[in-house]
């Protein structure tokens, strides 16, 4: 049996982006992916860049 979950994350303007209660996270163990523990600090890292402009997406 198969089902779905989603993590929903939601934009605000000049805000960090608030997400639902299931994490990216959850989603891949759902899956069966489980990452290791720095792949969390990672997005975290490469969010911060990218908001404070100090990365692009080109």
């Amino acid at each position: 049996m198969s089902h779905s979950v989603e993590a929903i994350v939601t934009w605000h303007d000049n805000f960090n982006p608030e997400w639902s209660e299931t994490s990216l996270f959850n989603v891949f163990e759902s899956d069966n992916m489980y990452p290791p523990e720095i792949c969390t600090k990672l997005f975290e890292f490469i969010w911060k860049k990218w908001r404070d402009e100090e990365i692009n997406e080109n």
